[in-house]
């Protein structure tokens, strides 16, 4: 199948998502001006950024400190240039909690690209909606799983496989003996679907099964709707959705009803006592990977590394060509599956060796058996690299290392009379943001609002009284404002607070990056500028680093359940 698709616009999925960011964000204040949205006129409401932030902070609250958005005063439209920068924020800010952001950009938005907007939207919903699709906070899905299935390998099961798994426990649940095995055909004929929200639905709603009385599928599928209405859940697909099989809103819709009626039988019980939580610095390094657009997505940081494909993807993003995808196994057969996916590792330790990342003592065998300080160890170097090869792209000509970051930053401040110094990047003149501010303040003057930081002075003496809100107050506004100004930052205002000195090397390298962006002035993005370096020293002009209108990102694979016994 060829991956360079021509993007094509649904107005089914325009409908769908206009419908839900009304119900998400119609009581919020500063949408009043635009709200309620409609289809039809829905692009050009994004072109401020404003409700892309809020729509961000739905997905994951306080991704996005909104005292950095650029608001509108007495009903006055925002300059272009106060756009950009609202908009920057959304899309780096989405990178950051792993939305695929590779193929759009701010320019994209406001020039009202819908492929590209529809993509982006189609990704921050679903991660909402698939946001508590989990054993921590539904230990009733224990029940789904299967004689001899351990619980680990139901973990690493992609969510449209989960959400599989409880439509057919409802159906078995209600005698019904239909199984679902995709999110297409099977629903077009509403007997899965009516037979789902009379089994979930509170016995007092009467749901009723009238639908399969309708010959004609759309009217059927009019009266199935009308019956999810009861329950809340009316949103994302049309009686045409349903009868035509589109997938993307047929999950959607899947996805809501759990959320609102997951009717586990055993959902009091609590969490089982495997590790469910992941750490911070798990899910900064997952995140990082699905914003890089892996396929599947990484939901869980070790197994769902454990055959090596997500991280040939990785390498291969990082550097194209890197990986020999002639002996990469895709497909794995159960008898000889350990030794293939073990193969496939091995190949992820020669490439990273070849990159110059440093792995002694870490094999192939460590990543397939998901030893956690192995598989940590390689991603953190691995974004190390990605990080250093964007800055010496943009500042040709030698090594740049972690020194070099750290006497870049405190050169900038000395020669800028900054107050707020530091050492390492351990240093506890760090720990409260102040001091990312006033680099900020040196890369772009005048953009801090000084009346907003806690505990700011011109003595450059860390306040000892500010509490812990305090701080991480203070970093969350740093880190949304660098991301407003267009750095890409991953890290959490918590590994600033508690000073991880991996993290933190990663927030200056972007700074300094964005420094060296900031001396292009034609150009946007960290992309951009390094396509415009080499364009100039070729003597070519500028080009820009965008999609072509007739090619979009790889469309989603529908899920099939034919391996499952249903």
């Amino acid at each position: 199948m060829d991956k360079r698709l021509k993007h094509s616009v649904s107005d089914e999925e325009e409908s769908a998502y206009v419908n839900w960011i009304n119900k998400l964000l119609k009581s919020d204040p500063d949408l009043k001006f635009m709200m309620p949205l409609e289809t039809g006129k829905f692009f050009p409401k994004l072109q401020d950024g404003i409700l892309l932030c809020k729509l961000v902070n739905t997905v994951q609250a306080n991704t996005i400190d909104e005292r950095t958005l650029n608001m509108r005063e007495n009903d006055k439209d925002l300059s272009i240039f106060k756009k950009h920068e609202n908009l920057n924020l959304a899309v780096n800010s989405a990178r950051a909690i792993g939305v695929n952001t590779t193929n759009i950009h701010a320019e994209d938005i406001l020039k009202e690209r819908p492929h590209l907007i529809l993509s982006f939207l189609r990704q921050l919903i679903i991660l909402g909606l698939f946001a508590r699709l989990d054993l921590k906070s539904h230990p009733g899905l224990q029940i789904l799983l299967k004689h001899m299935e351990e619980l680990s390998d139901f973990m690493k099961m992609a969510p449209e496989k989960i959400l599989m798994r409880w439509v057919n426990f409802q159906l078995a649940e209600a005698k019904c003996t239909r199984r679902m095995k995709n999110f297409t055909k099977d629903l077009q004929d509403c007997e899965i679907f009516s037979t789902l929200i009379k089994q979930i639905a509170p016995r007092d709603l009467a749901i009723s099964m009238d639908a399969m009385n309708e010959p004609n599928l759309t009217k059927r599928a009019d009266i199935m709707l009308d019956q999810a209405n009861k329950l809340g859940c009316r949103d994302f697909i049309t009686s045409r959705d349903v009868s035509t099989g589109n997938y993307k809103l047929c999950l959607a819709f899947i996805a809501n009803l759990f959320n609102n009626h997951p009717s586990l039988p055993i959902d009091i019980l609590e969490p089982p006592e495997e590790k469910m939580e992941e750490t911070r610095e798990e899910k900064t390094l997952r995140n990082w990977m699905n914003s890089l657009g892996v396929q599947p997505r990484v939901k869980y940081l070790y197994p769902d590394l454990q055959d090596g494909l997500v991280l040939c993807q990785l390498l291969d993003k990082m550097q194209p060509k890197s990986v020999n995808w002639a002996k990469v196994r895709k497909t794995f057969k159960k008898a000889t599956a350990t030794i293939e996916k073990k193969d496939n590792c091995v190949q992820v330790v020669e490439v990273a060796k070849n990159f110059g990342v440093s792995l002694v003592g870490i094999g192939g065998t460590d990543i397939y058996d998901m030893k956690q300080n192995a598989v940590l160890s390689l991603l953190y170097q691995l974004l190390h690299k990605q990080t250093m090869s964007i800055l010496l792209k943009l500042k040709p000509g030698g090594k740049i290392q972690d020194k070099d970051i750290l006497q870049w930053a405190i050169t900038k401040m000395t020669t800028l009379n900054k107050k707020r110094l530091f050492k390492s990047f351990q240093d506890h003149n760090l720990a409260d943001g102040i001091a990312i501010l006033e680099l900020l303040d040196c890369i772009k003057p005048g953009r801090v609002c000084w009346g907003l930081v806690k505990g700011y002075t011109d003595t450059g003496i860390p306040d000892p009284e500010l509490t812990e809100e305090d701080r991480l107050s203070n970093i969350g506004y740093a880190i949304s404002l660098s991301r407003k100004l267009g750095a890409v930052i991953i890290a959490l205002p918590e590994d600033v607070m508690e000073l991880k000195p991996k993290m933190m090397m990663t927030i200056f390298a972007s700074l300094m990056t964005l420094e060296l962006i900031i001396a292009i002035p034609e150009v946007e993005t960290e992309e951009a500028a390094i396509t415009t370096r080499k364009s100039k020293k070729a003597g070519a002009s500028p080009v820009p680093n965008k999609l072509s209108p007739e090619i979009e990102e790889v469309e989603e694979v529908e899920v099939e359940l034919e391996d499952e016994d249903v």
